[in-house]
């Protein structure tokens, strides 16, 4: 590596045998080529004419040996030949087998003896202005002395040997620490560090003769100086060149590692998932199983898979539900995209649109238009290359963005995304949003759930012979032939215990490794797995790896531990209020016990290796410890971040609440209060609502004193919490978080009560309890007084949501004369308001009086107004406000005789963007309509079918969206008599009745009231048949077709005089009643 002849060795062996034996024979400084096959292996050496040859004969027959040796024999090369295991036969390490080489190699090898003589009387190398001396172990940059670590010396002397050329981090590893369970970021901590130093002492010096380090992405390290001329943009010693198969074994792709076995099955379906995604086809995957399973590390293969293969890896990470903001895995992957393509507009995919939320009734579709937006920016990201999006523990993850997931799966189309995600089954209590997520995986040829398990016994011994656990290394005995034979048996009673103190189990596998390894523990020093829970042997595990660490390290990772899974160094300096270089010495030992990674594009950012190590270090500080350091990390926080708070507010939130037993209660409040406006706001409504549930409680911790602040705080709580309750169409609660607040209010709030009322009203009005509803609206009035001029547009605001509120009560009840005085009431400043929107729903309302007064059929002035309504809704901009508009339009058309065919495009197009966009009440309107379109038209079906979504549907509150089961039934019901099933044609238009008259007033009962009128005039119940008729023929019932209605009538005088109808009469009105749709 000094300037040395390079020995090249040939390595053939199949490859799940190459990593051990490949990864001592760099350690001893050679340069390896590899093989997978004798007919690769014979042809390598036509082509390379290696210095030497070793070939594991396990796995190969005798021909394929017999290759490799006759191509060795024909360019003298010499051989070394690794005999299968045989019974009795002494194992051998890797170790050992690198020294026979040696020994092979000592007896010609005099020419390099000398050079290493040369090399020994190198005592200082130069690099432009930069002085390396070997012996004193001091390096200056022109006068200047570099104050550098041991570790930042021994890679500068790596550098400065062969200035020009590019390192890998895998050869720096093999050069400065000589194993390979070094984690490879360690080497971006001390290079990181190093560049910033040979920075710094630059200033001091001229522009001739600097050298730079420069950082290849992707490749690896270079030292250049302008009178050292690179060897090129990426040029790479011939230290990790593959012969054959370009597909090496997983385990070698990730150096620095402890090596992964197993879990082939599982790579082949992943593998196959990556290969069919870069065909074009879009597919998910699931990995599941318990803590320390190996989830992410099996997810990091497929990753390095994947982007062997050429497409583009993105990971996202989850973290714990009370920490998290809203979308954080997808926030996560945009901040990589955005990075990437600045104009790319994907920071901006979770903002919603100006006019998109307008009323809290919005809200759902807001979302979901947010949902669409991401879902066009992954799409448009693999326009670029094939994606691969990794979510990593997603059983953290909030219902937000498991359903904008469940989004993104149903519309990527044709995009080449491979999708995989990781999670915990029994973590918590399952979760509804989860459970839907992973059907939706599953269902038909996305994909599907690997379920992890321990790794079995065989594995295990994979494990330990490739960790070099067991190094048991026979002398060589005398008198060594040329062609050598080695026995190299499997682990026995040394991988027997470790599968018995691990039960298979990949974490605690890997930290007991490691703690032999690293700390020199033997495997019997860990407790036995059998007698402890589970917790309690992660807990036990963890704390043994953190035994062999530093008082003052063990400080900062505790304190990195509250931070989170994934800390900034800033955050972490500020938080124990330690200087950054002196972080970086702890950290940097934190880094050599592989506890903690460091972002290779992003030296500052850092995180645990596993969530494990973060949990049970937190989980071991003392309540008072834990709370103080909350405290001190949200104060840090507060002064990094104070111009962007809302960006933090979640972790703010978090922090604060953590600290409240440190007396941060006011903190927590203001802060939860923040963050739930923020989620709110990106229509993140549950965490919106856990945000809010958290002031509230923590309001019962704060003093009394001044008690106008903590009723304030209260009071905005609990309203905030109910506009929320509302969006997701929880009424119920809704409801109780509105009146919480009004008893808030004191009486002299006079417009802050009337507000809180007209929202209580609302509530009461969805659930049909009129009586309660006017008695609000008449206190909100009494409040607001009478309309006066130059009224503050708050006042004037509530005033007309008020009226809107009564209209619509007034409607339901039917009470028109009244409805009438209103709309001319409320006309006049409508029209002095000059709002688009207040005209349209002025109109939409005036519509409803019309069509009541009509008994529901559209004359050509309802036809006018519907036409105006909808372009006025048109004109705010609102998404929201067009769809009213486009809705006001088709029910106009669809209670027209002589437009009803124009109906059916509105009404399918309504249809279909509710069901597109998630919006439950807006697909059970257009399903109504769709309903009644198709039974006027008499196509079964289609009216089956839409009746049984909408029942589908009915999972919400029963006394808020119960009429629609009740008409859908009421539809079902004429399916059932149009197809002869008589008896269930009855029952569901008597249940349908009673869910249809759960308003005061409804003019739909003839949905369900001519299946029983059909059923009296087949059993000759003339009176039961005139009771419905006279019930149909009600001025409050919606019309039917006058020569209908005249044969209903007669029905009707014949049973009033006691006599039977003639046959004439019920043989018309059957006939007539089937044409129109009705039986």
């Amino acid at each position: 590596m000094d300037g040395s002849p390079v020995i090249r060795v040939l390595m053939v062996a199949r490859r799940d045998s190459q990593d051990p034996l490949g990864a001592g024979l760099k350690r001893a400084g050679y340069a390896v080529l590899r093989a997978d096959s004798g007919v690769v292996g014979a042809r390598s050496l036509e082509r390379s004419r290696a210095d030497v040859v070793i070939v594991n004969e396990r796995g190969f027959d005798r021909k394929e040996a017999d290759l490799v040796y006759a191509a060795a024999a024909r360019h003298d090369v010499p051989i070394l030949a690794i005999s299968p295991p045989t019974a009795g036969a002494p194992s051998v390490s890797s170790d050992a087998i690198v020294r026979r080489l040696q020994a092979l190699l000592a007896g010609p090898g005099e020419g390099r003896a000398e050079a290493s003589a040369a090399h020994e009387e190198i005592k200082k190398l130069t690099v432009g202005v930069l002085v390396v001396d070997l012996e004193q172990h001091i390096a200056a940059m022109g006068g200047t002395a570099l104050q550098l670590t041991a570790r930042e010396f021994d890679f500068l002397c790596c550098l400065a040997r062969q200035p020009g050329r590019v390192w890998s981090r895998q050869q720096l590893i093999d050069l400065v620490w000589g194993h390979d369970y070094v984690d490879p970021h360690l080497v971006t901590v001390h290079m990181a560090n190093l560049r910033k130093k040979l920075g710094r002492a630059a200033e001091h010096e001229g522009t001739a003769g600097i050298p730079r380090l420069e950082v290849m992405r992707s490749v690896g390290y270079r030292l250049v100086c302008p009178d050292n001329p690179p060897l090129g943009p990426a040029t790479v010693a011939p230290g990790d060149l593959t012969v054959g198969d370009p597909a090496a074994p997983f385990g070698s792709r990730q150096p620095g590692r402890l090596p992964f076995v197993g879990r082939q099955q599982e790579m082949q379906v992943l593998r196959g998932m990556i290969d069919t995604t870069l065909a074009g086809v879009t597919r998910s995957v699931a990995i599941v199983g318990d803590p320390g399973i190996g989830k992410t590390r099996l997810a990091e293969e497929v990753a390095a898979y994947a982007r062997e293969a050429g497409a583009c890896v993105y990971w996202g990470r989850c973290r714990d539900a009370s920490v998290k903001p809203a979308y954080e895995p997808w926030v996560e992957i945009l901040r990589q995209w955005s990075r990437e393509d600045p104009k790319g507009g994907f920071d901006q995919v979770f903002t919603p649109s100006p006019g998109d939320i307008r009323l809290p009734s919005d809200g759902e579709g807001a979302r979901l238009r947010l949902f669409e937006k991401l879902a066009d920016a992954v799409r448009r990201k693999s326009e670029a290359g094939t994606l691969c999006l990794i979510l990593d523990d997603l059983h953290w993850a909030d219902p937000s963005t498991l359903l904008a997931l469940q989004h993104v799966l149903g519309h990527l189309g044709e995009a080449p995304v491979a999708l995989l995600v990781t999670y915990r089954p029994h973590e918590t209590a399952p979760s509804p949003f989860l459970t839907e997520v992973i059907n939706d995986l599953v269902r038909g040829d996305l994909g599907p759930v690997l379920l992890l398990r321990p790794l079995s016994q065989s594995e295990v011994n994979r494990f330990v012979e490739l960790s070099g656990l067991e190094d048991r290394v026979p002398a060589p005995p005398p008198g060594t032939p040329r062609v050598e034979y080695a026995a190299i048996d499997g682990v026995h009673d040394l991988a027997s215990e470790v599968y018995r103190e691990t039960e298979g189990n990949p974490f605690f596998l890997t930290q007991l490794v490691r703690l032999h390894l690293l700390a020199g523990e033997s495997p019997g020093s860990l407790p036995d797995r059998r007698t402890l829970s589970r917790e309690e042997g992660v807990r036990r595990v963890v704390l043994n790896r953190l035994l062999p660490l530093s008082q003052s390290c063990r400080e900062t990772l505790d304190a990195a531990s509250v931070i989170g899974r994934e800390f900034t160094q800033p955050v972490l300096a500020g938080t124990i209020d330690l200087a950054p270089k002196l972080l970086l010495e702890r950290l940097g030992e934190a880094v050599d016990a592989n506890l903690v990674l460091v972002q290779e594009d992003a030296p500052e950012e850092c995180r645990f290796v596993h969530s494990i190590f973060q949990e049970v270090l937190r989980t071991e500080l003392s309540p008072q410890r834990r709370a103080t350091l909350h405290a001190k990390v949200a104060r840090v926080l507060e002064h990094l971040h104070g111009h962007e708070l809302d960006a933090y507010a979640a972790d703010l939130a978090y922090h604060f609440s953590e600290a409240v037993p440190a007396g941060f209660v006011s903190e927590a409040i203001d802060h939860c209060l923040r963050a739930g406006r923020v989620a709110a706001h990106r229509c993140a409504w549950e965490e919106a609502c856990l945000r809010f549930r958290r002031a509230i409680d923590l309001l019962e911790l704060l003093p009394a004193e001044p008690p106008d602040k903590k009723r304030g705080l209260a009071t905005q709580a609990w309203e905030e919490l109910g506009d929320v309750y509302y969006v997701l169409v929880d009424t119920v609660n809704a409801l109780e978080a509105y009146e919480h607040a009004l008893r808030r209010i004191p009486c002299e709030e006079r417009l802050l009560r009337a507000r809180l009322l007209e929202k209580i009203a609302e509530q009461h009005t969805d659930h049909h309890h009129y009586d309660l509803s006017t008695a609000c609206l008449t206190e909100a009035e009494t409040l607001l007084g009478p309309p006066r001029e130059n009224a503050e547009v708050a006042w004037l605001d509530t005033w007309m949501t008020v009226q809107w509120t009564r209209g619509w009560v007034y409607f339901h009840e039917g009470r028109l004369d009244e409805l009438y005085d209103l709309l001319q009431r409320v006309d006049r400043e409508v029209v002095a308001r000059g709002s688009p929107r207040e005209r349209a729903q002025l109109q939409d309302l005036r519509m409803h009086a019309e069509w009541t007064r009509h008994r529901f059929v559209s004359t050509d002035d309802i036809l006018a107004l519907a036409e105006d309504c909808a372009r006025n809704f048109g004109s705010t901009g609102s998404p929201v406000d067009a769809m009213r508009g486009e809705r006001a339009l088709g029910r106009a058309y669809l209670w027209s005789p002589e437009r009803r065919r124009d109906a059916h495009d509105y009404l399918v197009h309504l249809y279909d963007q509710a069901k597109r966009e998630h919006s439950g009440w807006d697909r059970l309107v257009s399903l109504w309509y769709l309903e009644i379109w198709h039974r006027l038209e008499g196509e079964v079906d289609a009216v089956r079918a839409y009746g049984l979504e909408t029942l589908s549907l009915m999972t919400d509150p029963p006394g808020v969206w119960s009429e629609f089961g009740g008409e859908a039934r009421g539809h079902l019901s004429w399916v059932a008599w149009r197809e002869g099933n008589l008896g269930q044609a009855r029952e569901l238009a008597i249940r349908a009745l009673k869910e249809i008259r759960g308003e005061a007033f409804s003019p739909v009962e003839w949905q369900a009231r001519w299946t029983l009128l059909g059923l009296a005039l087949r059993d000759q119940d003339w009176a039961e048949a005139a009771g419905q008729a006279a019930v149909i023929l009600d001025p409050v019932q919606q019309k039917m077709p006058d020569d209908l209605e005249e044969l209903m009538r007669r029905l009707v005088d014949e049973q009033a005089r006691d006599r039977a109808p003639g046959p004439g009469t019920v043989e018309a009105l059957t006939a007539t009643a089937r044409t129109c749709g009705y039986l």
